[in-house]
Parts: C-alpha cells; structure tokens; sequence
C-alpha cells in the first residue's frame, strides 16, 4: 500500500535545456519524462502526482517583445514533444523566471523593471503594456506555447 505524502510535482532535472549545458541533458531529458510518468501510472498515482520539466526562460527567443516570442530554434523539436507529452498527461509547463537575470543580456532594461518597482519604465508591446520583466517573460511563454498549438496547457512559475 502507498502512503501519499503530499507531493504534488515531479520536476525531471532541473533547467536541461540552458544553454550554458551545451546540449548535455538534451538527448535524455524526454526519456527519463517519460519514464517517470510511466512509473507514476504503475503506482497509480498519476492523478495525485504530475510530471513536469521545470525550463529556464532562455528555452524561448524573442527580439526583444513578449509577442515575438517561439522556442529557441535549437530546441524547438524537443519542445514540441516535451509539452505535447504534458499536456496528453494533463501535466503543466514549468518556467522558471529569474527577472533579475534579463539584466546582464539586455542593458536597456532598468533594476526597477526587474525587481517589480512601481517606477519601472513600461515597455509597450500592441495592445499590452509591461511594468516588470516578470510579466513579459510569463507572456512570452505564452505566446510561444500558443504558437506550438498549445494554448491551454496548466503553467507553473519556478524559480525568481
């Protein structure tokens, strides 16, 4: 009999995708999803607990606006298998956002617009308007999950 403890997450590795990692987790990231989904159905415990890979925002490429937003061209393939796999599990997307760190690869940006300040210079994007970098990463998420076909995938924010 198992004893339920409360988790309600898995998250497969942490961020395998970072470029930083050269492509060191990418060929076994979706195998080990996999796998472990596969073992949670065994347990029964599919329900109770979901399967995620938690990814860093650099997973996403935009020139600059939420709207512009895809998956970075390089990964774009596993992408579409890893959130295609989620969402037939009824599994969310993890992001982890680090507003703090857009800083250092876009010098434009203010401190007040990483760190949530109401002083923050809005960026405008159509119709939206960003005052953090919070809220354009979370968008831009979006965007590129709506553009893959899969706009209703649950989301859960990691990291900041």
């Amino acid at each position: 009999m198992w004893l339920f403890c409360g988790f309600r997450y898995v998250g497969v590795g942490n961020e395998p995708y970072l470029k930083a990692y050269n492509d060191t987790y990418s060929a076994s990231t979706f195998l080990a999803l996999r796998n472990i989904q596969r073992a949670l159905m065994n347990a029964n415990m599919e329900e109770q607990v979901k399967v995620t890979v938690p990814l860093n925002a650099d997973a996403l490429s935009a020139s600059g606006t939420p709207s512009d937003s895809v998956f970075r061209e390089d990964i774009t393939h596993d992408m579409l298998e890893i959130v295609g796999f989620l969402a037939e599990n009824h599994c969310p997307f993890t992001l982890n956002i680090y507003p703090f760190l857009a800083l250092g690869d876009n010098k434009s940006l203010s401190l007040d617009y990483a760190f949530f300040d109401s002083h923050a210079s809005p960026i405008t994007d159509g119709q939206y308007t960003y005052f953090n970098m919070f809220d354009a990463t979370y968008d831009a998420l979006v965007v590129a999950l709506t553009k893959v076909g899969y706009s209703n995938i649950s989301i859960i924010v990691g990291g900041i």
